[in-house]
């Protein structure tokens, strides 16, 4: 150790020394808080964080007949022209990678690494239920599909869901995965 690492160490104990219990407890838990944030409060973020990611893909590529702008198919006839099922696996990593990278993004490190933590259950929460909603409002709103039928269906939430897994791994700083590992 160096001599001001030395002087570091010798300072934190004399200041924690004199402090009362109480303000040593508080500054722990707020230190936990920063460092491993309740999931609860990085649950918010990451839904609207993709929201907004995930409106702008439909910009360019639609979703079970909802997008792009403009009408037509956008980025669809290019990518159906490898059949349906890899239409449908193009258009799902697409937008569910994208709303994932914008929150990794957005989200600071301590929270990233939570949920990360979670992310089975996260990613699988938010591709179940914006498949769902995707395939309601387009059966609903009489919406013109680009693909139909179970494999296409099948191909667009394992590749999104697979997607977004590849880029949370991939947002994670690495220290955080040897710590997530040794737990």
């Amino acid at each position: 150790m160096t001599k001001n690492s030395n002087e570091f160490i010798d300072f934190l104990r004399k200041e924690t020394d004199s402090m009362s219990p109480n303000i040593k407890s508080q500054i722990l838990n707020k230190m936990k808080t920063k460092i491993s944030p309740p999931i609860k409060d990085i649950w918010p973020k990451f839904v609207i964080s993709q929201l907004a990611a995930c409106l702008a893909t439909l910009s360019v590529c639609p979703q079970f007949g909802i997008g792009p702008l403009g009408g037509g198919h956008g980025l669809g006839h290019l990518f159906m022209s490898f059949g349906e099922a890899a239409c449908a696996a193009f258009c799902g990593a697409f937008f569910l990678a994208t709303g994932t990278a914008v929150a990794a993004v957005l989200l600071r490190k301590g929270e990233r690494r939570e949920l990360f933590q979670y992310r089975f259950r996260i990613i699988g929460a938010v591709g179940v239920t914006t498949f769902l909603v995707f395939m309601i409002l387009g059966k609903t709103l009489q919406l013109p599909m680009l693909f139909n039928g179970v494999i296409p269906s099948i191909s667009w939430l394992v590749a999104a869901m697979g997607s977004a897994l590849l880029v949370l791994q991939l947002a994670l700083p690495k220290s955080a995965k040897s710590i997530i590992q040794k737990n």
